[in-house]
């Protein structure tokens, strides 16, 4: 066996074709943007500014600055509700202007964050209308010296983010599931150890990307056959010897240490909001958070989100 062929065919296989299968359309939603002077407000306060029309290419957020959008549509009548993704990218990069920004539905409740590496979350609805509040922060450096990137004003006000897109996305979960799978078979396959359970992982590796490759399989079957094919990597018997592990999650969050206490109380929010929404999506997710100051900021600034957060604590999952 060919193992480093197996692998490389795969990664190809992943990039190429996995990747591109799930998504199934695109649709650009409206977008207009209201940009605060001075400190962040709360929701009600954003929502009753004033809003202007915005596009893709559109300058926005000097440093430290906030900026709330309000982004709408309705997706094509052929969309199921349950494939529709949001994908909005605001001008998020790695530095030194990153941004964040958290969204709301249209009554207020907190969603997800999106961000740097992290454009697009599920919405699952044929009807858009949400609000974000969008912060344009700068990544501190770590040579601990002023820079432009310290708590004060850049050098310069002009701004440093640019609208990139807003659309909803179809997506096709069960092509998503597929890259989902191949991505944890080859790390499984990667490493393994055991060389005969090594050699299962890849001959079932290399089986689903027959499938992929195979162009006489129609594609409302091929995604199942996929899974088929790769359901021994996930599928065996640990041995008698093997461990349980038990994985609890959790997010590093330091508190102002290189933000300003506003921003870790935002940082907070985006942080619980994904946490909260994915244990929407896993049932059996267990989170931890250590610092208590953090929920106290929430019990005050995002109390809906609170509320939320004491329900699963109550379920003994928080």
């Amino acid at each position: 066996m060919d193992e480093a062929h197996i692998l490389d065919r795969a990664e190809r296989t992943l990039r190429d074709r996995i990747y591109a299968a799930g998504v199934n359309g695109w649709h650009r939603l409206d977008i207009a943007i209201s940009v605060l002077d001075g400190e962040p407000v709360d929701f009600n306060t954003a929502r009753a500014g004033t809003f202007e029309p915005a596009a893709s290419g559109l300058a926005w957020g000097t440093p430290w600055s906030t900026a709330w959008f309000h982004v709408t549509g309705e997706v094509p009548e052929n969309w199921p509700a349950e494939e529709v993704d949001l994908d909005i990218d605001l001008g998020w990069t790695w530095g030194p202007a990153t941004g964040e920004a958290l969204i709301y539905t249209a009554d207020g409740i907190t969603v997800e964050s999106i961000g740097p590496g992290r454009p697009r979350i599920p919405w699952r609805s044929r009807t858009i209308d949400i609000f974000i509040e969008a912060a344009a922060n700068p990544m501190p450096t770590f040579d601990w010296f002023p820079t432009d990137s310290s708590l004060g004003p850049m050098p310069d006000a002009a701004p440093r983010m640019v609208i990139s897109r807003a659309q909803a996305v179809r997506v096709n979960r069960v092509g998503e599931r597929a890259a989902t799978d191949m991505v944890l078979a080859l790390q499984i396959a990667r490493e393994m150890t055991d060389r005969a359970r090594r050699t299962h992982v890849l001959r079932a590796i290399d089986a689903a990307c027959d499938v992929v490759d195979d162009l006489s399989i129609p594609d409302d079957q091929r995604w199942h056959l996929f899974e088929k094919a790769l359901a021994p990597v996930f599928d065996s018997e640990p041995s008698p010897d093997a461990p349980r592990l038990h994985a609890v999650a959790n997010a590093h969050i330091d508190t102002a240490w290189l933000w300003p206490f506003r921003e870790t109380i935002r940082k907070v929010a985006r942080t619980f909001s994904n946490v909260l929404a994915l244990m929407e999506e896993e049932p059996e997710m267990r989170f931890a958070s250590s610092q208590v100051q953090h929920l106290a900021w929430m019990a005050e600034f995002q109390p809906q989100m609170f509320e939320r957060i004491k329900q699963r604590v109550a379920e003994g999952r928080w």
